[in-house]
């Protein structure tokens, strides 16, 4: 039961023992933060609380902070990221399985987006680099979860009690109209090292990026999509029985979709030489571990629905490659993902895909 409303904290300071009794239902008589987030590149500010209560409580005594960034915050409301994941924790998260993401002990958000709060249980795991690269190992963990968020509410008719998974249309058209501007910077920033039939394919599919998210949300097998699953956004904890597990993290862009996204982003956390040796392997392995009908949902469909994936991924990589950022460890993800992106696209088939994607 979530405690009325409170002022919403603006800066890690406004988190006192006194506002987190409030928030937690339960005294608070010291509060001890740490910045976890600072030059990761967060959207966030991310803090790290250690609490003392003042008797015995089953709220937990260490918890992670989710807060406006300062620098971000006008970026935050232009694409609802904080509306976004506040509205996850309040209606989705409760109705997936154990595990699958971070138990939420408190969520507000102010109504235009800025400034809002989350508390979340601190998990105590690791996560892998995606600049070093992951392993196969830990892409077919990460796979796991993702099969299970996708199959959690696909095609679920409680998707439509959740408008707000759906709010990206305007801003998809918005970065469409951008798009001949920016595949152009993207021809020039690559000056030669991206293959002439892959910007073809890059200047043929821009104009319909806005038009195939919203066929993806219509489609009747629709379920929940991350939309940003880097391997850095999953927690990795030990398995009873041996192995690990992993927690899924950060759904400021979570949507109703087609989860071949969330796959192909998975898999480009995989060094290049890697995705190819074991990508058959790793995609049987996620459809294995789908939890759908197999007669509504073949492993055909699944195979489109990747190679159109490869093409969402590279609209969406002009983006990312066109966004300055004097963060270097950002400079670090991005030109990874530019890398590994290209190399998918050139070792794929895409005619089928991109014919697909002009019939819309």
């Amino acid at each position: 039961m979530q405690p009325a409303a409170i002022t919403i904290p603006r800066s890690p300071d406004e988190l006192t023992a006194e506002w987190l009794s409030a928030a937690l239902g339960a005294m608070v008589v010291d509060v001890k933060r740490r910045d976890i987030g600072a030059g990761l590149g967060n959207a966030s500010v991310v803090i790290a609380l250690d609490l003392k209560f003042a008797k015995h409580t089953s709220r937990p005594h260490q918890l992670v902070a989710k807060l406006r960034h300062p620098l971000l915050a006008d970026k935050a409301v232009a694409y609802g990221y904080n509306l976004r994941e506040t509205a996850f924790y309040r209606d989705v998260q409760p109705l997936l399985p154990p595990g699958l993401a971070p138990q939420c002990f408190y969520q507000a958000c102010d109504p235009n987006g800025d400034p809002y709060v989350i508390l979340l249980e601190e998990l105590r795991g690791r996560s892998p680099s995606l600049v070093d690269g992951c392993t196969t190992d830990e892409a077919a963990a990460f796979l796991e979860s993702l099969a299970g968020l996708h199959s959690a509410l696909r095609g679920a008719s409680r998707l439509n009690e959740f408008p707000w998974l759906t709010g990206f249309d305007q801003t998809f058209e918005k970065m469409v109209a951008m798009m001949p501007v920016l595949v152009g910077r993207f021809v020039e920033q690559m000056n030669g090292r991206c293959q002439t039939r892959t910007l073809d394919i890059m200047r043929k599919i821009a104009p319909r990026w806005a038009a195939y998210q919203a066929a993806c949300a219509r489609r009747p097998d629709a379920g929940l999509a991350m939309f940003d699953s880097k391997i850095e956004n999953g927690i990795y904890l030990p398995r009873e029985g041996g192995g690990e597990r992993v927690t899924l993290i950060d759904f400021a862009l979570i949507s109703r979709s087609i989860g071949t996204w969330d796959v192909v982003n998975c898999l480009y956390s995989l060094p290049v030489a890697a995705r190819r040796q074991s990508e058959q392997h790793l995609l049987d392995h996620y459809f294995g571990a789908l939890q759908t009908d197999r007669g509504n949902y073949s492993r055909a469909q699944f195979q489109r629905d990747y190679e159109d994936a490869i093409l969402v991924q590279l609209v969406f990589v002009v983006l990312v490659a066109a966004t300055p950022d004097s963060n270097p460890r950002i400079t670090q993800v991005r030109n990874a993902l530019v890398e590994r992106c290209l190399a998918s696209a050139e070792d794929h088939d895409l005619s089928a895909a991109v014919a697909r994607w002009m019939a819309l």
